[in-house]
């Protein structure tokens, strides 16, 4: 009777730490990720969730979601991730949009829905509003601005914007931004992935609800507005608008073989809220900013509060850019100045990864010392971490937050 109430017991046991084992796996499997992140390496883009941005945070590829390499472009929306690897200028790329679904702990689905763009027309970016629709700006031959419904994922029209095309059949539509119920589409008026047209910057105000132009302003301050695969627009505090020219502008203004005698301008310029023309009297070039230099340009940005915008800037005298010579920068929208952060220089496959949570900034960056990561500035004590505060196994290229 005994020996069967001992062993009756030590079934329990053996029964109750095999449950809190197989608990604990769980537990682990279903880790919260609250991030996700863009590794490029070689010819392809990892793309991988993570938990958190804090020390001790590793990235690694070997779960990830593999791409061909190109002009990535990556978005969180309504509980979805967003993947598609654009072809620019021939550049690399496919002509699919893949939606992951992602689940409350923050993984990504197995199997995708896919989006494939008939006709080759090398999408690259894509712009959502709060409705079941989104923007396609493509850099084919075809000046067509594609619609597309979410869900079910598909396309639903194409907006011919050919008539505002300045000497070919396509405007070049760049990266895009939805505020009040518009459509804030830069017309890029490119020749090739390297050239502008010699023209004013031009951008075209679109109604969500209708999905017509209705009307293209101009600006002769820049050119080439809202660079395609390269930029995108922010709002601050007040909801005013802020759009920038990005490297392309910038490049050929600082090379007088390629320049010419055209007056080339480059930098950033403000669309009030409630407005739908450019604020005559602000405008910021990036090559007066301190510390700045002619020819220098950033990418991604975004809004910290308070008037201050924080990016990645290149220095054209620390070399181009697959050398170490692009630098975190804070720029005061309002003073119409800005400074260099002082965390490491980065290469530029790294400068597009910049992503604000709370007080602090994150930059993702691949240093010639400290290795590749996610960097962090605090905007309250203005401390700069000189090493990787999340290490990453390949350079980043973008970083996205899974969630509000």
């Amino acid at each position: 009777m005994m020996k069967r109430v001992v062993l009756s017991v030590l079934a329990m046991v053996l029964a109750l730490l095999i449950a809190a084992s197989c608990k604990k796996e769980k537990a682990e499997e279903t880790e919260t990720h609250r991030y996700a992140a863009a590794m490029v390496k070689d010819d392809q883009f990892y793309v991988a969730t993570f938990s958190d941005l804090k020390e001790g945070v590793e990235v690694k590829s070997a779960d990830a979601v593999v791409l061909a390499k190109g002009h990535l472009h990556m978005h969180y929306h309504q509980g979805a991730l967003y993947l598609m690897s654009g072809s620019m200028g021939g550049y690399g790329g496919e002509q699919k949009l893949y939606k992951y679904k992602v689940d409350e702990s923050g993984h990504l689905a197995q199997s995708p829905e896919v989006l494939s763009f008939a006709g080759s027309p090398n999408p690259v970016e894509v712009v959502y509003t709060d409705q079941n629709k989104a923007y396609v700006s493509t850099n084919g031959a075809k000046a067509d601005l594609i619609v597309i419904s979410l869900d079910p994922l598909k396309e639903i029209a194409r907006i011919d914007l050919s008539k505002y095309a300045v000497e070919d059949n396509d405007p070049d539509a760049g990266t895009g931004y939805v505020r009040d119920g518009k459509l804030f589409l830069p017309l890029n008026q490119v020749k090739s992935m390297m050239e502008i047209r010699p023209c004013t910057g031009q951008l075209a105000v679109i109604d969500i609800a209708t999905d017509k132009v209705e009307k293209v302003i101009e600006d002769s301050r820049v050119t080439s507005l809202g660079m395609l695969g390269h930029t995108n627009g922010i709002e601050d505090d007040n909801g005013n608008l802020y759009l920038q020219t990005g490297p392309r502008a910038a490049m050929t203004k600082a090379n007088p073989a390629v320049a010419g005698a055209y007056s080339w301008g480059e930098g950033i310029l403000r669309i009030k809220r409630g407005e739908t023309d450019f604020d005559k009297g602000y405008h910021i070039p990036v090559a007066s900013l301190p510390g700045a230099e002619n020819g220098s340009y950033f990418m991604t940005w975004v809004y910290g509060g308070k008037g201050k915008a924080y990016c990645v800037i290149q220095i054209p005298s620390k070399g181009d850019m697959m050398q170490y010579s692009y630098t975190p920068y804070e720029i005061d929208l309002n003073g119409k100045t800005g400074r260099i952060l002082g965390l490491p220089y980065s290469m530029g496959w790294a400068a597009t990864g910049v992503i604000r949570e709370g007080n602090q900034i994150f930059f993702a960056l691949a240093t010639s010392n400290a290795g590749n990561g996610i960097y962090s500035y605090d905007m309250n004590s203005g401390k700069c971490n000189q090493s990787p505060v999340v290490k990453t196994e390949f350079p980043v290229y973008k970083v996205v937050k899974l969630g509000k």
